[in-house]
């Protein structure tokens, strides 16, 4: 598929005028348009704004800058940038200059665009947004914000490198030690699927962006990540650290049962594989309450519980197990 789309660009680029043009303007909205549908899957449609304008401070009173997709779930805030560029097969297979550009238009770029938005919201007292097609307004209640996550969407899978940005250093890209949560819009479409529930989506953004930061060499493509997630939410301690210090953590082996179920949808297996998130059932049970009453603080105990580790879940489980037969 690299290659065919690699084919594909440069029979594009022979009309300068129709790439520049209608072509990345139809990728580029195409993409968005993805990325809401599949965010239209987690959280409500009217928490879900695209196309937002508002002010853009590094240029003065009166001007103003875009954000592709912005998220307001209860306390928490995705603040999203989608990027259509192409990913070079040059660049995957060792030509270290066509890699740093093609991550920096995919990510860096996004990543900036992103934290500009955050960064306004930072600054102004009472923040707001537009959505260009609808006139519908976003306002952000700064009071009442837990946590605003940043992600970048590309069209292209980026060979298992967005989940390790933190290696770009190197190459002059995130300086500031900070990094988005970057997918492609394949994998976007396989966790919003699989992660069913919107805290437990934003606990997975979470936890792909605590992981850049680990003071380690860590490697996992995202199907390896989220089958890794689902089984273990990656609770503290970490389940590679129970068996002594490590400076290289590998994840493999998680995305199988992600292979078979694409086997099965094939028509190549009889049985169709269970994925789902690793929890007692009264926790899930829970964790559905939490979600349908739907305030701040409720979702905030959700994400809490996410958090905790298993043997911590066992014990609740337990004592609710206990409480409910002493009411009955």
């Amino acid at each position: 598929m690299d290659a065919l789309w690699d084919a594909f660009e440069k029979v594009a680029r022979s009309d300068q005028v129709f790439y520049d043009g209608r072509y990345q303007t139809h990728k580029g909205k195409w993409l968005e348009s993805k990325v809401v549908e599949y965010l239209g899957r987690l959280f409500p449609g009217d928490s879900i704004y695209s196309g937002l304008a508002y002010p853009d401070l590094n240029r003065g009173a009166g001007a103003t800058t875009e954000l592709d997709i912005a998220v307001a779930f209860g306390p928490f805030l995705i603040l999203s940038e989608a990027k259509a560029k192409q990913f070079r097969l040059e660049g995957q297979l060792g030509d270290i200059g066509r890699l740093r550009t093609d991550i920096r238009v995919n990510v860096q770029d996004a990543f900036d665009q992103a934290k500009r938005a955050a960064d306004y919201i930072e600054a102004t007292e009472r923040p707001g947004f537009i959505e260009s097609s609808s006139g519908r307004t976003l306002t952000i209640d700064k009071q009442n914000l837990s946590k605003v996550f940043l992600m970048t969407v590309s069209l292209h899978q980026l060979s298992g490198l967005a989940t390790t940005l933190a290696v770009f250093q190197d190459f002059g890209l995130f300086g500031a030690s900070e990094y988005p949560f970057s997918i492609s819009i394949a994998d976007l479409e396989f966790v919003t699927e699989f992660t069913a529930h919107p805290d437990v989506f934003l606990h997975y953004i979470e936890k792909r962006l605590e992981v850049q930061k680990l003071p380690i060499d860590f490697n996992a493509d995202e199907l390896d990540f989220l089958g890794a997630y689902l089984d273990t939410r990656f609770a503290k301690p970490y389940f590679w650290e129970r068996e002594g210090d490590f400076n290289a953590v590998a994840l493999n082996g998680f995305s199988a049962a992600f292979d078979d179920l694409m086997m099965f949808r094939r028509g190549l297996l009889s049985e169709e594989p269970q994925i789902g998130l690793s929890l007692p059932e009264v926790i899930k049970e829970v964790l559905t309450q939490l979600l349908t009453m739907g305030d701040g603080n409720s979702l905030k105990i959700a994400f809490e519980i996410l958090g905790l580790p298993r043997e911590v879940l066992r014990a609740i489980s337990q004592l609710l197990h206990e409480m409910r037969r002493m009411n009955t």
